[in-house]
């Protein structure tokens, strides 16, 4: 019995890491093909298991998928921590830099985010998206309210498209800073994508101030 009871804890941290590689696998297949073309066998592949293992820690691919989104919303969330009791415009200002950090560091992880915004090829899908995502875009759309309350934006701007400056701004440059820099590096140094991220959000910020 003694002998069970030190091999649970071992046991334990087995499954969690087949379960952590599972969702890695899924992260990047999702967002290379996004939900509908994705395969289960091709995500156990890459997870170094077998597809009955996969569907033993999620048991459909919805059920995976949307683990997998909402574990991307955790680390955008864990992002978003903290900045939401400062200035409501210096927080969504600092909630940008530090995504497109995120995003630099975890490319997977981004070309999954937009991939699944952006994809539309399957209800189910979509239904997850929205519903995750959701949750993310409703706490953004507090802050900008609650910057317009404070008279730090201008009521004549949409909260909602306050809410989505990051993420425009960031998926922009994610996907066209390489372009960008082949036209012309000197204005778009290959090192400075975050740089330059930063200065256009700041620009769309400081246009919907009060009293612009």
């Amino acid at each position: 019995m003694g002998r069970d009871l030190t091999d649970r804890p071992v046991r334990r941290r087995a499954v969690a890491g087949a379960a952590d590689a599972i969702l890695d696998a899924a992260e990047r297949v999702f967002g290379k093909r996004g939900y509908h073309a994705a395969s289960v066998r091709e995500i156990a592949a890459q997870a170094g298991v077998s597809k009955a293992a996969v569907f033993h820690h999620f048991p459909t691919k919805a059920a995976l998928y949307r683990a997998v989104l909402e574990r991307a919303c955790e680390e955008l969330a864990t992002v978003l921590e903290g900045e939401e009791a400062r200035d409501p415009v210096q927080a969504i200002a600092r909630y940008q830099q530090a995504e497109m950090a995120l995003m630099r560091r975890r490319a997977a992880l981004a070309r999954l985010v937009l991939r699944a915004m952006a994809d539309g090829d399957e209800e189910t899908g979509r239904a997850i998206v929205a519903e995750v995502f959701g949750r993310f875009f409703a706490r953004m759309r507090a802050l900008a309210e609650r910057a317009q309350q404070e008279r730090k934006l201008a009521a004549w701007v949409a909260p909602e498209l306050v809410a989505l400056v990051p993420a425009m701004v960031n998926s922009f440059f994610f996907l066209s800073y390489p372009a960008l820099s082949r036209v012309d590096e000197k204005a778009f140094p290959p090192e400075g994508i975050e740089e330059k991220a930063v200065c256009m959000c700041a620009l769309i910020l400081e246009g919907w101030k009060e009293g612009r």
